[in-house]
């Protein structure tokens, strides 16, 4: 719990220098630690595309200035958008269920 906390509330070099402590003192979880925390990262990613792209069609923007501005097709946002969707699900499951 105290990792997920630290991951979602501290600044990257934080979350760098703590990881890297770890990593000193237990090998075997560091790597894990890293692979979670990148995880968040990639997740934080996802949901800014994906909260960008749908304020710019929410103001009229087409799909072909979407597309070359970031590189990302309407099919592709379609699959950003269920992922993202897959892994906040469980996380809101496990609140509901705390």
């Amino acid at each position: 719990v105290f990792v997920v906390y630290l991951a979602a509330t501290q600044e990257r070099q934080v979350v760098e220098a703590f990881v890297k402590q770890v990593g000193q003192y237990a090998v075997d979880i560091g790597g894990n630690m890293v692979t979670y925390a990148e995880e968040l990262k990639q997740e934080g990613r996802q949901e800014g595309e994906v909260k960008t792209i749908e304020r710019l069609l929410a103001v009229g923007v087409e799909w072909t200035l979407i597309t070359r501005a970031t590189g990302i097709t309407p099919s592709q946002f379609q699959v950003l958008k269920a992922q993202l969707q897959q892994l906040s699900s469980p996380a809101e499951a496990d609140r509901e269920t705390d």
